[in-house]
């Protein structure tokens, strides 16, 4: 009755492992795909990949409804080695023109904006490091508007 009672037991285990066993088993007959959002690697593989597939339109500033009482706003970024565009845009509400500067390594271009109107400009060929753009109403008054600038590794946007 003993010996029954653990050959049951090395029987009903053995037929667990068999069926656990099963589980694992794969039909070769399906090919596997692997979707490439499930590679990883050291970090070499995505230098490659932006090499290839470069990425555009990331947004670095985006201050909508920026009210400045000094007439002046300003803000900086950080362009990247290699990513040589950038794309600036400013909307002025303010009721007087103002003049969109933007500075890098020392030199800079300014731009004029009338007053309650918007323009967006290019940049290619630019530097990596830090940039910064300005607008300054023409009068002091508060500068009233949205200050956006976009950087990319390719042109067009």
């Amino acid at each position: 009755m003993k010996h029954k009672k653990e050959l049951s037991v090395l029987l009903l285990g053995a037929t667990l492992i068999i069926g656990a066993s099963s589980v694992f088993a794969s039909d070769h007959s399906t090919p596997i795909t692997v979707s490439s959002e499930s590679i990883t690697s050291n970090g070499s593989y995505i230098d490659e990949f932006q090499k290839i597939q470069p990425r555009i339109n990331n947004l670095v500033i985006s201050d909508s409804g920026v009210s400045m009482s000094n007439g002046t706003y300003e803000r900086t970024w950080n362009q990247p080695a290699a990513w040589s565009y950038y794309r600036f845009s400013v909307k002025n509400t303010t009721a007087t023109s103002v003049t969109v500067t933007i500075q890098e390594h020392g030199n800079s271009k300014s731009h004029t904006l009338a007053a309650n109107s918007s323009n967006t400009w290019n940049a290619a060929g630019v530097p990596a490091g830090d940039h910064t753009i300005s607008v300054t109403t023409s009068d002091g008054r508060k500068f009233t508007g949205d200050v956006a600038v976009t950087i990319s590794n390719s042109f067009p946007f």
